[in-house]
């Protein structure tokens, strides 16, 4: 539904901008993309996944009406059971999943045995373009669990190979700006000409 909600032609410069990122072995590992309710953040988030369908391996939208499906151990479990699909060879290298990853309410200890750890057994795709993985709106996690998940991508993110990248939108909060400020995010903004 938000993909149709896209105009032909409107945010190019942010999709330069996002693919630019993606292309560039020497940026940072994550791209995160700033706005206020109803700048936008996930109409172009759900045209950036239409565009790069081909090379995105997982991707979440949050829903702050689905707390269960936003919860951080949910959402890294989401992933990867999307990368089991989309990503060759992740299936292999997971194996079988223990009992004890699909009951545990511990973000880095899902996101280490689910995707760190199989990520790592894993070589560069065969067309060395760098794969995004796609988390929109953080804000819309539920508040409590926010920090634990926010933690996992600020800290473990370099765990995983450099040809994964990770595209993020959030609303501007204080708790999301402290804990990944030292990502410096791209600003969407309902007022400027671009």
């Amino acid at each position: 539904a938000k993909l149709m909600q896209h105009l032909p032609g409107t945010r190019e410069w942010a999709f330069v901008e996002i693919i630019a990122w993606l292309d560039d072995p020497g940026a940072a590992q994550l791209f995160w993309l700033m706005g206020s309710g109803g700048t936008g953040k996930t109409v172009l988030t759900a045209e950036l996944l239409h565009r790069l369908f081909d090379r995105v391996v997982a991707w979440h939208f949050c829903r702050h009406d689905n707390a269960e499906q936003s919860s951080p151990c949910a959402l890294l479990r989401s992933l990867a059971a999307m990368l089991c699909t989309r990503l060759p060879g992740f299936k292999a290298a997971l194996g079988d999943v223990p009992p004890a990853m699909l009951a545990s309410t511990d973000p880095k200890e899902v996101f280490d045995a689910l995707l760190a750890t199989p990520l790592s057994e894993l070589g560069p795709p065969a067309d060395a373009k760098p794969r995004p993985i796609i988390l929109d709106a953080l804000d819309e996690i539920p508040k409590a669990d926010q920090p634990r998940l926010l933690g996992v991508i600020a800290n473990e993110l370099s765990k995983l190979p450099p040809w994964l990248k990770l595209f993020v939108t959030s609303r501007e909060e204080p708790q999301i700006k402290a804990v990944l400020g030292k990502f410096e995010p791209k600003e969407l903004r309902a007022d400027e000409a671009k």
